[in-house]
């Protein structure tokens, strides 16, 4: 990939003035860039670093999957596979977290904007957006005047007005069928039976 040998030996030998190291290294970051430059989106078949927007040149990794996908793509199938109130099931959410080629289930998806070369890159990239994500209040939880519809599956962070954080408690049911459910907190609201017309 690299443009003239002699750099290649300079890398090979750890030697070299710190001009050419600082230009093997540029050489080194375009040609991560190039890897990434042909890689289509397994949707929409195109090629995810040619999107016409700047802001849609982003992958979507699926924590499960290689697959490659545009964020927007992947973002567009999950939600339109999720259904919610009463035709929810497990069993339709699931499929909508299920990768659209190899069926592969992922919980979450990391946005990034170069695709990773290997397994170690994908799993710092995915720490490292979990990690930021971490260091932003929850709208939901809302410093603990209100509830996290996600619960412990929650990236964000669940602090108190006080300052202190949440310790989530997670409380689990096992169904008829042997399947493990979890629980969402209850709340005095879910016994109170009230009308539309008093809201």
């Amino acid at each position: 990939y690299l443009n003239h040998s002699n750099e290649a030996d300079a890398i090979d030998e750890g030697v070299g003035d710190e001009g050419v190291g600082q230009d093997v290294a540029r050489g080194v970051a375009e040609v991560a860039e190039d890897d990434a430059s042909h890689i289509e989106c397994a949707v929409c078949l195109e090629v995810v670093m040619h999107a016409p927007r700047i802001a849609d040149r982003r992958f979507g990794l699926l924590n499960n999957c290689d697959h490659a996908f545009c964020l927007s793509c992947i973002r567009n199938w999950r939600e339109g596979g999720v259904q919610r109130g009463a035709e929810a099931s497990a069993t339709s959410n699931e499929l909508a977290r299920a990768c659209p080629i190899c069926r592969v289930s992922s919980h979450f998806i990391t946005p990034a904007t170069s695709w990773p070369r290997n397994e170690e890159e994908k799993l710092r990239v995915t720490e490292a957006y979990r990690e930021r994500l971490s260091k932003i209040p929850c709208r939901h939880f809302d410093r603990g005047d209100g509830i996290c519809p996600f619960g412990t599956s929650c990236f964000y962070e669940h602090r108190y007005a006080s300052g202190e954080l949440e310790t989530p408690e997670i409380r689990k049911s096992t169904a008829a069928d042997g399947s493990l459910n979890i629980l969402t907190p209850v709340r005095l609201s879910d016994f109170l039976t009230t009308s539309r017309r008093f809201r």
